[in-house]
């Protein structure tokens, strides 16, 4: 959204939590007096966006508070100015709110990015006051100057904006927001999962893949961010399945008959057992199984010692994506002979037990991750995610997300776009949308996980 002010300047203040993570008020902190009454810092990490229109926008996290009730909010500021010429800056700042629940904040912006012409630079000075029901309002001043490279004293450009009004609430705008639950600051190495290996996870930790020339499988605790091991992978990861006691990832080789699955233990991170395989899923009951791409079978493995417990001949050749659900094995295959009209390529849903297809479908683009529940098969293809009914696997809903990742929880499958956070439900609907971050998306029953490299670990409730 973009409008006019009547003035000729227009402003955008961005303002979100930066890696130095707070965590919320504690219970029974003492009430900060805003304003407009009395007004608490919120008990939860919580955005606030702004209530008005995109004249000016003013958002932030509130990580942390001290027992008085004040808080320090650590903030990213984003200034665009358009007076006749358009100037850009940015920078980071740290805001003050007081027991009182006033808030003022100040600091340097620039900007030199050759799509913004010669170097930009100012400061921008944020007042306010936290008020009734979680919100705040204030004012917020911008001085930017574009300097010419060569002479300083040159200015090219000028954008002032004195006082200007800005007001915020909770969800007012957007209710999503409620939904936040926390930001946990990670060590700069831990920010960056690798994208596209989806992140699993417990209650208590999640499990990632980080890439790079030596690829490493950590163990992280989502309350605190603290690793609790790691071990080297000899190869690219890919994805990652969760058991009872095991966590399985895939390592790559140079072909696919080289490509392994290694189990570790999640206490302590020992390697349990390596079988062959090029994708790995765990069933409802903890069960796993593993294949192996173009090879004619599924294998059910003991999830303690990697044993071979079963193995499921297939109607054709395992292509990609490995799923089980309560509706049995889900999988993308080349079939030995041609079903109806020359199609040879589906994705089918696979009996356990004799490897019969009970359903099948070919209207799936290139699959990224499956995630198959009780009632609905979520699909992550390269440009859309896809609902499919899991028993007949006929198509439910699909949208267009332009995601980078996925996790699905319950009916709704949790994407990582770069628009931001969304949830998308079974009517093809954005059902929740947190904007402005992005990164990778992983997931435990009740709780969506968002690795934003920027800004640490962001954990919504996903109930």
């Amino acid at each position: 959204m973009h409008s006019t002010r009547s003035t000729a300047a227009l402003l955008v203040l961005t303002a979100v939590i930066t890696a130095a993570a707070l965590v919320a008020v504690p219970a029974g902190a003492t009430e900060a007096r805003g304003g407009d009454g009395d007004a608490t810092p919120p008990e939860q990490a919580l955005l606030y966006e702004s209530s008005r229109d995109d004249s000016q926008r003013v958002g932030f996290w509130v990580v942390e508070s001290e027992r008085d009730g004040s808080a320090v909010l650590a903030m990213e500021v984003h200034v665009r100015c358009v007076k006749g010429k358009k100037l850009f800056a940015a920078g980071d700042m740290r805001a003050e709110v007081d027991e009182d629940g006033e808030i003022s904040a100040e600091g340097d912006v620039s900007s030199s990015k050759p799509e913004d012409g010669p170097e930009t630079s100012g400061t921008v000075s944020l007042e306010g006051e936290m008020t009734a029901g979680g919100g705040a309002k204030g004012t917020v001043s911008v001085e930017l100057v574009q300097h010419n490279e060569q002479d300083e004293n040159d200015v090219y450009a000028r954008c002032d904006v004195d006082d200007e009004k800005w007001s915020v609430g909770p969800g007012v705008d957007n209710p999503s927001l409620a939904r936040v639950r926390g930001v946990v600051d990670l060590d700069g190495e831990l920010r960056d999962p690798d994208t596209l290996v989806p992140v699993v996870a417990d209650e208590r930790s999640f499990f990632a893949v980080y890439g790079g020339d030596d690829p490493v499988l950590r163990r992280v605790t989502i309350k605190d961010g603290d690793e609790q091991w790691s071990a080297d992978l000899d190869g690219p990861g890919d994805g990652l399945a969760l058991a009872d006691e095991t966590v399985w990832v895939v390592v790559y080789g140079p072909n696919a008959e080289d490509d392994v699955v290694v189990g570790y233990s999640i206490d302590d991170g020992d390697e349990v057992a390596t079988v062959p395989g090029s994708e790995v899923a765990v069933g409802p009951d903890g069960e796993v199984w593993v294949a192996t791409r173009f090879e004619g079978s599924i294998r059910r493995i003991d999830p303690e010692t990697g044993d071979e417990l079963a193995e499921v001949d297939l109607e054709g050749s395992f292509d990609e994506g490995l799923a089980a659900g309560p509706g049995g094995l889900y999988a993308g295959l080349s079939l030995d002979e041609p079903i109806v009209d020359s199609v040879d390529d589906v994705y089918a849903r696979i009996d356990p037990a004799t490897g019969e297809m009970l359903a099948w479908t070919d209207e799936v683009g290139t699959l990224r991750e499956v995630f198959a529940g009780a009632d609905t098969v979520w699909i992550e293809t390269v440009v859309d995610v896809v609902a499919l009914d899991a028993t007949t696997l006929t198509t439910v809903t699909e949208a267009d997300t332009n995601g980078l990742s996925s996790a699905a929880i319950g009916d709704r499958m949790w994407v990582g776009a770069f628009a931001g956070l969304q949830a998308v439900d079974l009517t093809g609907s954005t059902a929740v949308d947190i904007p402005w971050i992005y990164g990778t998306v992983g997931a435990s029953d009740t709780t969506a996980l968002l690795f934003a490299s920027d800004y640490g670990l962001l954990r919504v409730d996903a109930t």
